[in-house]
């Protein structure tokens, strides 16, 4: 992870158990807060709340589309494998 990273975002958005965990290996600055606290920013002011949820909509896509290109990767390096070994 570098400057500007995200890290359960997820967890934000659909409400579950975190599904990942950091450990820095340098002094860190962090920003965090709970499902309650992100809910009463709704509450509270709703246009940050819209532009922090957009934002983090936009990181959980741009690491779904690099997921499904690996994904692809890997399908068609193994469909290439799968096809020398039946040669």
């Amino acid at each position: 992870m570098t400057v500007g990273d995200c890290f359960g975002e997820m967890a934000l958005i659909d409400i579950q158990p975190r599904s990942a965990s950091v450990r820095s290996l340098e002094d860190s600055l962090l920003f965090c807060f709970s499902n309650r606290a992100f809910g009463s920013l709704r509450d509270w002011n709703l246009r940050t709340y819209t532009l922090i949820t957009l934002n983090l909509a936009r990181e959980i896509s741009r690491r779904l589309r690099r997921t499904d290109a690996l994904l692809a990767e890997f399908a068609e390096s193994s469909d290439r494998s799968r096809s020398t070994r039946l040669e």
